[in-house]
């Protein structure tokens, strides 16, 4: 490809040197005839030079253009393929709000034939308010020729009058000494979707812990409330006192149960174990609270020596407990195993059980693993890592790595 390009160059040169000698000795030999001269006085020998380097730069100077020309001419395809084919929509917007341009992914995503919407004014295609039209304007005002985009999640009514969600990056750019405006536009109907499902999960969990607690409360402390007060009233209507002495003893009894079967309901809902005695006691008091409902085997290894704030230690106990949770009820586990470490300003998390494992990314794609998503937007929310790792046969591995600066 080079040799040809070279070659190419060189016959341009050659050519551009012949056709300058032709046209000097041409006008050398006229020149002779018309007024008894030649254009130059010694013979052809310099008129041919002199045309031959004129004829030479000519010819190169005419093989450069053409390159630049090509190069523009490959590059224009190349934009013009990449504008076609991507699937984001991509549009053009003049001064005025009027679109100028747009590519068939933009057409398509709105139900529009090509230069259906060409002529017509963007904002006729957003749904909002007059006061989200304002906030708008704001931000487009803030754009800098070439610079930084906008980003913003509007509504576009379609050709259909359905609406349909999308992300906008709005561009300001100078094409032929005119403001152009050029905006991407991406499709989040799926994004949005998902959005709506995990929130639907979310609410659906608080209303499943709600019920738990409600069902602890009446189960738990309405038959000992109960038996406490028919023993009271069981003084009122004995007057044997040796019985009222074994009612009352029995009444103490039971009042210290409720007592105990109210911190036990308190310890879940305020976490007491995690504010008194930090995440590596509050982790284990759970786990011992289980071991008459399970036969898994919790091990704990820490060199936690300080306290950390309370957000990362509330996150890092809610996010062990749903993994320990998820254990006990998939995994078919033998042994869950519990590190913790603190060095170099970086806490490490790292829980591993022994269970069947499963395929990740398929119960992730499924939209079956909100849960699994809900952990590590957890962890992400206070800057921490979190990596997820299983596979069917091989259980469980989570590591969990924030940098605490300051603790």
């Amino acid at each position: 490809m080079k040799t040809t390009t070279r070659l190419n160059k060189y016959l341009v040169m050659l050519l551009g040197g012949i056709i300058g000698v032709i046209l000097l000795c041409s006008l050398s030999f006229f020149q002779k005839k018309i007024i008894g001269a030649p254009i130059v006085s010694k013979g052809f020998i310099v008129p041919i030079s002199f045309g031959a380097v004129v004829g030479v730069l000519l010819g190169y100077y005419i093989y450069r253009l053409q390159e630049v020309i090509n190069r523009l001419s490959e590059s224009e395809k190349r934009c013009r393929a990449i504008y076609n084919g991507s699937h984001a929509g991509v549009v053009l917007i003049n001064k005025a709000g009027i679109l100028m341009e747009c590519n068939q992914s933009f057409n398509q995503m709105l139900g529009y034939k090509d230069n259906e919407l060409c002529a017509k004014n963007a904002l006729d295609l957003i749904l909002a308010e007059e006061s989200i039209f304002e906030k708008y304007k704001e931000i487009y005002n803030q754009l800098e020729v070439d610079g930084s985009p906008a980003c913003v999640e509007v509504e576009l009514i379609t050709k259909s009058e359905e609406k349909l969600p999308v992300e906008v990056s709005l561009y300001k750019m100078i094409l032929d000494k005119n403001l152009i405006n050029w905006a991407v536009i991406r499709d989040i109907t799926d994004k949005k979707r998902i959005e709506q499902k995990v929130f639907k999960a979310m609410v659906g969990a608080e209303e499943n812990e709600r019920e738990r607690y409600s069902k602890e409360l009446h189960d738990g402390l309405g038959p000992l409330l109960s038996t406490a007060m028919i023993y009271s009233h069981a003084i009122y209507s004995d007057d044997n006192l040796e019985n009222h002495k074994k009612y009352i003893v029995r009444i103490k009894e039971i009042l210290e149960e409720t007592i105990q079967t109210i911190r036990g309901i308190s310890n879940n809902l305020s976490h007491d174990a995690l504010n008194r005695y930090g995440i590596v006691e509050a982790v284990k008091s759970f786990t011992e609270r289980l071991k008459p409902v399970t036969n898994i085997s919790f091990y704990f290894n820490s060199n936690l020596e300080n306290r950390f704030n309370e957000t990362v230690e509330f996150t890092l106990y809610r996010t062990l407990i749903e993994l320990i949770n998820n254990t006990i009820k998939h995994a078919e586990a033998s042994k869950v195993k519990i590190d913790l470490s603190y060095k170099n300003e970086f806490l490490e998390v790292l829980y591993k059980d022994d269970g069947k494992g499963f395929e990740y990314e398929e119960k992730i794609k499924k939209l079956k693993g909100f849960g699994l998503a809900n952990l590590e937007g957890r962890i992400k929310k206070i800057g921490g890592q979190y990596n997820y790792k299983t596979k069917p046969g091989n259980g469980v591995a989570v590591n969990i790595k924030l940098q605490l600066s300051g603790n």
